[in-house]
């Protein structure tokens, strides 16, 4: 699929929150995450649906995965994470994947603003709202520049409902202090 946008819509039932919608040629798609458990430490995500593979997502988090610890599969193969907190510059901070080959970059622009997930010729943007409407947060706008196949939908849609914030300047310095305490050598800016 090549320089398309479609919208996805939010949904809150009383075990999932996530976004549905209708990606053209692909079908329909569901991305959600399950809600809250008490006590839980790690939180799950996943997507389905159309000509998309099942991608599932885990993390640390109460019920809401984060970037913590991350273990991202898609069509039941390993997708590798890797992130730094403690950048300063946004391309710096932004989560890399790689995936059969290909690497990718997913980076926020800020709090409630545009996500975005590049590779070589593609660059797929998720923003809040529509063009009809880009002030309501119960939407958001797909837009694909470059030619897509449904791998890279299925990475781009599931961080949707991930807790991405550390990406973003004010994120990385809300969390330095749990930073500097913890260690995950799995992810480059939580190595002492």
């Amino acid at each position: 699929m090549e320089n398309a946008t479609f919208k996805l819509e939010g949904f809150r039932e009383p075990f999932f929150t996530g976004w549905r919608g209708v990606l053209g040629d692909f079908g329909h798609v569901t991305v959600q995450r399950k809600g809250r458990a008490s006590g839980a430490y790690r939180g799950f995500a996943e997507l389905f649906g159309g000509l998309l593979p099942f991608t599932e997502y885990s993390a640390l988090g109460s019920g809401h995965p984060g970037l913590a610890e991350g273990i991202l599969t898609v069509g039941g193969e390993d997708v590798q994470l890797s992130y730094n907190t403690r950048a300063i510059k946004r391309i710096s901070r932004a989560l890399k994947l790689s995936y059969r080959g290909r690497s990718y970059t997913y980076t926020s622009l800020g709090y409630a603003k545009p996500v975005q997930l590049t590779r070589d010729g593609l660059g797929i943007t998720i923003a809040p709202g529509s063009e009809e409407s880009p002030r309501d947060m119960s939407l958001r706008s797909v837009k694909i520049v470059g030619a897509a196949d449904p791998v890279d939908l299925a990475i781009a849609l599931i961080f949707e409902v991930v807790d991405t914030a550390v990406l973003t300047l004010g994120g990385a310095i809300a969390t330095a202090p749990f930073t500097m305490l913890r260690s995950h050598p799995g992810n480059d800016g939580y190595q002492p």
